[in-house]
């Protein structure tokens, strides 16, 4: 196969290009943050010295430099499917793809070069991410509002709080404004990824659910949306302007979505299949965060203790984000490779050693038992989130370079 066929065959379709670049970004920010780890926790190496902090590189890395990526390959495969719309156009995609791309490169190289080439690449990734919604927007235009576009509506929304949200984030490397950088960081997981990915399971995990389970009743309440978006704004708002006591008042109504949710989808009965269970297991982490939220926040509110440090939102970011989006990629890459729709024990493996990485980090989040620990959890759970994604991401971006098995277009 020649370069060109290759060319041909990677962009052949939006989550491929997508998805590899999102897949190979997750895997080189984990050993990235890995290398920082190690530094920070054992001396056996020095400290990268960079031109921003490393948590807050760390946090630019995964909010901007991985999952927006990630849903673009999803989004871009559904949106025609959902709204029986046109495909997304390839120049579109590639384009958006490779802008992100560049900006992810000059965000790494100003790393050690200076921040106005951080910001450079802030700048350019933003400029790929509105023209990857773009893309999208012209799905949603064409197929105009004679059909149901409701989620479309939604995510579109959600897709441009994250672009402002990054946009904040530059605005922040150029003033240093404390205000700003919370935004961007509360904007980017509460505004963007948290309502995008609710979106899609309300959409997708009863469809996927009654296509396994016998006798499935699909329950997609309505008034999921207003109560989703009056929680995540609150959560936004009070977080931001650093009012954490009072947390429980957004957190408590969207877990109370996301328990019912949980019940109602039959999660119990997902359990059964893998590729299935991993999506209920997914959502049900977003439950298991708002929990931790709520007791942070009313322990704060009564004692004035922070007791919990980060571990609800490592459970949220963790438990219900990435966990979230590994299971839908298994799928979309197995379902539009030509493979059989399961989850076979290397994928089942990676879910499970991602679920184990979570409760480390939760766990390195508890002052007192972090102490207590012969070898820092967090430092573990980098270990064992490098060994679910790299095995896992290595098998896919080889997949995502290869003609589909079944000889079909995509």
């Amino acid at each position: 196969m020649n370069k060109l066929n290759h060319w041909k065959v990677f962009t052949a379709a939006p989550h491929r290009v997508m998805f590899f670049a999102g897949i190979a970004q997750f895997m080189l920010t984990l050993v990235w943050w890995s290398v920082e780890l190690t530094a920070r926790y054992t001396g056996v190496i020095a400290p990268l010295q960079t031109a921003i902090p490393s948590t807050f590189t760390h946090a630019w890395l995964m909010l901007f430099g991985v999952f927006p990526f990630l849903m673009f390959g999803f989004l871009m495969t559904t949106y025609p499917r959902w709204m029986n719309g046109p495909l997304v156009p390839e120049h579109s995609y590639v384009r958006a793809f490779l802008l992100m791309s560049a900006g992810v490169l000059l965000f790494y190289t100003g790393l050690f070069a200076g921040t106005a080439v951080v910001l450079a690449g802030i700048v350019v990734h933003a400029f790929g991410f509105a023209l990857g919604i773009h893309g999208l927007y012209r799905v949603y235009r064409a197929v105009g509002p004679r059909r149901d576009r409701r989620y479309e509506t939604q995510l579109n929304i959600a897709l441009v709080l994250g672009v402002v949200s990054e946009l904040a984030f530059a605005a922040w490397i150029a003033i240093a404004s404390p205000l700003l950088l919370q935004t961007a960081l509360r904007g980017a997981l509460w505004l963007f990824l948290i309502p995008v990915l609710v979106l899609v399971g309300h959409r997708m995990i009863p469809f996927f659910s009654g296509s396994v389970i016998p006798n499935y009743t699909l329950v997609q309440p309505p008034w999921t949306f207003p109560v989703l978006w009056a929680a995540v704004v609150a959560h936004f708002v009070l977080e931001t302007l650093g009012h954490n006591q009072w947390l429980f008042l957004a957190d408590a109504p969207l877990l109370f979505v996301t328990l019912h949710h949980t019940l109602h989808w039959g999660f119990r009965r997902s359990l059964s299949v893998r590729l299935l269970g991993a999506l209920h297991i997914a959502f049900a982490g977003l439950s298991f965060g708002l929990a931790l939220y709520i007791i942070q926040s009313l322990t704060q509110l009564i004692t004035g203790e922070f007791i919990l440090g980060r571990a609800p939102l490592h459970a949220v970011a963790i438990g219900f984000v990435a966990a979230m989006v590994v299971a839908m990629i298994t799928r979309v890459s197995r379902g539009h490779s030509g493979r059989p729709l399961t989850m076979d024990n290397l994928d089942w493996t990676a879910f499970v050693l991602m679920l184990t990485a979570v409760l480390l980090r939760i766990v390195g989040d508890v002052e007192f038992i972090a102490a207590a620990s012969p070898v820092p959890p967090n430092l573990l759970a980098a270990a064992a989130w490098l060994a679910a994604v790299v095995p896992w991401g290595l098998r896919y971006l080889l997949i995502y370079l290869r003609p589909r098995l079944d000889g079909k277009p995509g």
